[in-house]
């Protein structure tokens, strides 16, 4: 194996870092994208849930109500 002189390994190393950076930028801006998606589906979520209720009210007050007898 042959020596590298010290500018070389500087630059490789420099590079290195930087390849080490973008990947963590890249990793954390995944993150934040995955997050973003998990809160939508939360909210689409609630939106379903309020929207079941709403139904199940509306069919509640359609039911023909016959008096009960005591």
């Amino acid at each position: 194996m042959k020596n590298n002189p010290p500018e070389l390994s500087f630059y490789s190393t420099a590079v290195s870092e930087n390849l080490a950076d973008r990947v963590d930028l890249e990793r954390q801006r995944l993150d934040i994208e995955l997050a973003k998606l998990r809160l939508l589906e939360l909210d689409k979520r609630i939106e379903l849930e309020k929207l079941q209720l709403l139904q199940k009210e509306d069919d509640e007050s359609k039911e023909v109500k016959k008096p009960r007898l005591v």
